[in-house]
């Protein structure tokens, strides 16, 4: 009889991180995690009741050895955008949050102008995380009504990278949440280095 194979052990990744998705309902978060998590897009819209955790790893740049890379396990929390729970399940979705993507609808500006209290919706409970705007459904070129320079205003005065973001495309998606966790690796590398001198 022969020997089964041995199961080839997973390694575990090189940094585990929580994302979280935040923004106003309908802006399309569910639809950025899809495209990131398993690359596919659905155009029907069906609301977020409560959080949808799904998980994906991928590599990013390795600052302090440049040419390698680093794997990422990332668990993403999609969040369901209705106002009236923010207070009253802030803790659950964003406690220990290594890093935020705010999503917004180009084609909706009061979507745009919510950011900011979304940011601190999520720093009140995670405390500061890295963070970056998605300009999504930037494909709605048409019924555009936030322009690159305002989100370019925001971007500056809080200091979050931005990306025109397409779920539909996948246009930016992967990049935009590279970017958080290259941040939080920086976050987390500083602070050890200011820990052991």
């Amino acid at each position: 009889m022969a020997e089964a194979p041995l199961a080839t052990a997973i390694p575990s990744p090189d940094l585990t991180l929580k994302i979280s998705l935040a923004g106003n309902p309908g802006v399309g978060k569910s639809s950025v995690a899809r495209r990131f998590v398993s690359n596919t897009f659905d155009a029907a819209y069906v609301p977020t009741l409560g959080t949808r955790v799904s998980s994906r790893r991928f590599s990013v740049p390795d600052a302090a050895r440049p040419g390698a890379t680093l794997s990422v396990g990332a668990s993403v929390w999609d969040i369901m955008g209705s106002h009236q729970f923010q207070d009253l399940l802030k803790e659950a979705f964003f406690l220990n949050a290594g890093g935020v993507l705010l999503v917004f609808d180009v084609s909706r500006p009061e979507t745009f102008h919510d950011l900011p209290q979304w940011y601190e919706i999520v720093a009140s409970v995670a405390g500061p995380v890295p963070a970056a705007i998605l300009a999504n459904k930037c494909d709605l070129t048409a019924e555009r009504a936030v322009s690159a320079a305002e989100v370019d205003g925001m971007a500056r005065e809080f200091r979050w990278p931005w990306f025109e973001t397409s779920a539909k495309t996948g246009t930016n998606v992967e990049a935009a949440f590279e970017s958080v966790a290259v941040e939080r690796l920086r976050t987390l590398r500083a602070r050890e280095a200011a820990a052991n001198p």
